[in-house]
């Protein structure tokens, strides 16, 4: 029998977000905004989540609504780094190169608490 769990909830899913914001440092003046939507709402292209740099220089970070609360963490974990990327390296860099790898490690452990 496939295991079953439980999607994460709005308010889950707000006190992970800004969790995880508050424990990467990201300064004040990057503007990320973080959204839970339906699966239907994430276009052609199958995705968990997406980080988007908007026109106006703020993020959004999309997630859909039906992950397991484990899983959205992972998924906003991801996503934040490559806010950290975008916002430290070098544009040219790879999206899912070296340098998102080391981000990615790092605040990985520290919201497991191993650094």
């Amino acid at each position: 029998m496939p295991k079953t769990y439980t999607s994460c909830s709005k308010t889950k899913f707000k006190l992970y977000a800004r969790q995880i914001r508050n424990m990467c440092g990201l300064p004040r003046k990057v503007k990320v905004s973080f959204r839970q939507v339906p699966i239907s709402k994430m276009g052609d292209n199958f995705t968990c989540g997406v980080c988007d740099l908007g026109e106006d220089g703020r993020y959004t970070i999309t997630i859909i609504d039906s992950l397991s609360p484990e899983h959205t963490v992972d998924i906003l974990l991801h996503e934040v780094s490559h806010v950290i990327q975008w916002e430290t390296c070098d544009p040219d860099v790879e999206d899912h190169g070296p340098e998102f790898g080391v981000i990615f490690a790092e605040i990985y452990c520290k919201w497991l608490g191993t650094t």
